[in-house]
């Protein structure tokens, strides 16, 4: 049973609601919902108020499964109010800062930016690993997060993830799960729609380093992905100086993600 709850400081209403999408993508932190509601108050029809910045509460059977901000509201002549709303994580995703972290811990470098942005947050574990770096260009919170993560692992052999749940932030360590979930259809699966895209796809990867005549320039190309959908180039000035070679494996290990096709 599908249920949608505005959630205010002091009551939470239930919503009639027709349909609900939860989704989210492997290379974006946030997850997001888009409710579809009747929205009028013609006939017998009772509608609530929901405006950006409400939160929104999604139920399925029961369980909780999202919880986060209205961001974008969509209305249509026959009455029908599309809601768009994204879990905490899209805070990190919008805000960029600069920041001095060096010699920080990975939950104290989370704490601190969701201190500084208001963001609510559960308990950190206690990462020990003392990973932080001078962040002197501006950078999302979550591109400051992730490589603090990645900085960890390398450290301690040791996978950190960040998620939000319950309406905060929240940090684990991910560990070997000893359950494998399998979804079937007609079995825990009732529906389901498999999109393909190339919009967010490279052929071609552009880096270049340094300034003036000491401008370094690497480029790959998969001919392949090439031959099949054309020259699609994502371009980067690279702010750290490197040389040809550094720059070339830098190059190849975003060239590998970028390649992909988008699936969702």
């Amino acid at each position: 049973m599908i249920e949608l709850f505005l959630v205010k400081p002091d009551y939470m209403m239930a919503i009639p609601v027709s349909t609900v999408t939860w989704s989210g993508q492997r290379y974006q932190a946030a997850r997001k919902i888009e409710a579809n509601i009747l929205y009028t108050d013609v006939g017998l029809h009772f509608y609530q108020q929901v405006i950006e910045g409400d939160t929104l509460l999604f139920k399925w059977k029961g369980n909780e499964l999202f919880r986060g901000t209205v961001f974008n509201r969509s209305r249509n002549k026959s009455g029908q109010l599309t809601l768009t709303a994204y879990d905490m994580l899209q805070y990190f995703l919008m805000n960029k800062d600069i920041y001095n972290f060096s010699g920080k811990r990975l939950d104290e470098i989370l704490l601190k930016m969701c201190k500084d942005f208001e963001v609510p947050h559960g308990s950190f574990v206690n990462t020990k690993e003392r990973v932080g770096k001078i962040i002197d260009q501006e950078t999302s919170l979550y591109d400051i997060a992730l490589r603090a993560m990645i900085d960890t692992h390398k450290a301690s052999k040791r996978k950190f993830h960040i998620y939000s749940r319950l309406g905060k932030v929240h940090l684990t360590e991910l560990k070997k799960q000893d359950i494998q979930w399998v979804l079937e259809v007609g079995n825990n699966i009732i529906d389901y729609t498999y999109d393909t895209s190339i919009e967010e796809t490279a052929t071609r990867v552009k880096l270049t380093s340094g300034e003036g005549n000491k401008t370094v320039t690497a480029v790959v190309t998969d001919s392949e992905g090439k031959k099949q959908f054309g020259v699609i180039q994502h371009f980067e000035k690279v702010s750290e100086t490197l040389n040809k070679s550094a720059l070339t494996k830098k190059e190849k290990r975003f060239w590998t993600r970028k390649k992909e096709s988008k699936r969702s």
